[in-house]
């Protein structure tokens, strides 16, 4: 055991993994070493069978804190919220012991350490906080707002509490309360990028475009590796039609998350706006390729194809959507129009009757003019 905990103190993660697993091996009801071993398990990216360990563990000695306080953040983290649940009301009343394991928390906008953990130095507001978590993640807002209040009065100099209050809130429709929540976040932490954030957002809904823009822009400022603040900001951009700067946000999604679906179709749209429509139809080739029946980018190609004159490569694209919805008016409609512009008028007249009759005013009075 001596041996296993030097190579897991000097970081070297898979000779203790086979340290750890030969005295398993000799000592299959000594508990210590599954702890070890699961949180081996679980840095090298293995979180079955880190839950494995920990419960083989728990059933070896039940009143272990340490394991239920990394089974349930784990579990958390796995989205496995009722199960976390389960963990951190143990945690709750389990009598506290000894410890030596030290857990570095994460704040989920960056990377790095933003405060470092134990069973003997955390507090009981850290366990209240992630209940209020669980339930947030099942959508249970009432008792989420419920433990994120008992968080605070344990410890009401913790921004996050407040953010993750205000949250709640505002899903349960009371903005007033959410926005005084973001600004004491503010207050206690005036650098905290997703105040700025949350903040942004309720701005966004009032429709005060140009004070949501500013916040996210703080909040981008203080959390630069951030892609959602990026795409936030870019999105709001693009419907204010900047199309330069909205090109530029996405593009910054990019670098940050190059496989993100939705940024790569926001920067296809700002590259429609700039004109530059060969890069555009780029973007949304790249979109169907990772998500087939994404049809806003089907439809977005057609558009820019059909800008581009390109008018047989925008019939096939409206085609796909139709293949994917077959009741899709501005499908229908918008081959119609192509179909016209080809010069195929039987074809074009059938497409904008049958979105007419599907109910859309624009095909009806298209169909008058090119139909009769």
């Amino acid at each position: 055991m001596e041996e296993a905990l030097k190579q897991w103190d000097a970081g070297d993660d898979l000779e203790a993994l086979l340290v750890f697993s030969d005295v398993i091996r000799e000592r299959p009801f000594f508990a210590e070493p599954y702890y070890y071993r699961a949180l081996v398990y679980e840095k090298i990216g293995d979180p079955e069978a880190a839950l494995t360990d920990f419960n083989i563990l728990l059933e070896l000695n039940p009143y272990h804190s340490e394991a239920y306080f990394a089974r349930g953040l784990m579990r958390f983290k796995m989205g496995h919220y009722e199960s976390a649940i389960d963990d951190f009301k143990v945690l709750l009343d389990i009598p506290r012991g000894e410890t030596v394991e030290i857990i570095y928390r994460r704040p989920t906008y960056k990377s790095g350490v933003d405060k470092i953990l134990s069973r003997q130095n955390e507090q009981q507001d850290y366990i209240y906080h992630h209940l209020g978590l669980c339930e947030q993640g099942l959508g249970r807002h009432d008792l989420a707002t419920q433990y994120f209040t008992k968080a605070i009065q344990i410890n009401a100099t913790e921004p996050d509490y407040y953010l993750s209050r205000g949250k709640s809130l505002l899903i349960l429709n009371n903005t007033k309360a959410a926005e005084e929540n973001f600004a004491k976040a503010l207050s206690l932490n005036p650098y905290h990028p997703m105040a700025y954030q949350y903040l942004a957002e309720l701005a966004k809904e009032s429709g005060e475009s140009l004070l949501a823009e500013k916040y996210f822009s703080q909040s981008i400022e203080n959390a630069p590796d951030n892609p959602t603040a990026y795409k936030q900001r870019g999105y709001q951009r693009l419907i204010s039609k900047q199309w330069e700067y909205a090109f530029e946000d996405f593009s910054k999604v990019l670098k940050l998350e190059p496989e993100d679906v939705e940024a790569t179709f926001y920067l296809g749209l700002s590259l429609e706006g700039l004109g530059r429509y060969q890069e555009a139809t780029d973007c949304f080739q790249q979109v169907t390729t990772k998500k087939a029946d994404h049809l806003q980018a089907w439809m977005a190609k057609g558009s820019v194809l059909y800008k581009a004159k390109k008018y047989q490569e925008a019939l096939q694209a409206y085609r796909m959507v139709i293949i994917y919805q077959p009741n899709h008016k501005e499908a229908y409609y918008h081959r119609g129009i192509t179909q016209y512009r080809l010069g195929n008028q039987t074809a074009a007249c059938a497409d904008l009757q049958q979105a007419a009759i599907w109910g859309m005013n624009e095909a009806a009075e298209a169909s008058q003019r090119i139909c009769n």
